[in-house]
């Protein structure tokens, strides 16, 4: 025990190389950037919700949804970007894009509210 505590006097008086590297954690800055693979990313749909359309399709038809994308991927708004033409089919789409999960934009590592456009086509 007394030896203990001698290494620990003797420790604390000798300095420490003028060229150490400092002790403690590193700044965030530098752990986040290393630890983000990807640092610059589109926001994305994770998983599709299938529309369900309440009319018989008789022609091919196609329509996208903006859906904005909150910071913890959350759907925080949706707007109809291109119509089908039809409001029936329309509802159904933007249910759908309010339905599925998504991952967030990312800029420079950090989370931010994005933008995805939500595409479908119908076919008879």
């Amino acid at each position: 025990m007394i030896f203990a505590a001698l290494t620990l006097v003797f420790q604390a008086l000798v300095p420490t190389p003028a060229n150490a590297a400092p002790v403690g954690p590193l700044p965030v800055t530098n752990v986040v950037a290393a630890t983000c693979a990807n640092p610059n990313v589109d926001a994305a749909v994770v998983n599709p919700a299938a529309p369900k359309v309440p009319v018989k399709i008789t022609h091919a038809v196609s329509a996208e949804v903006a859906v904005t994308i909150a910071p913890n991927g959350d759907v925080s708004g949706t707007k109809i970007f291109q119509s089908s033409g039809n409001g029936d089919i329309d509802k159904a789409l933007v249910a759908a894009a309010s339905k599925s999960t998504y991952s967030p934009k990312i800029v420079n590592c950090v989370a931010v509210q994005g933008t995805y456009l939500f595409k479908a086509q119908f076919a008879p």
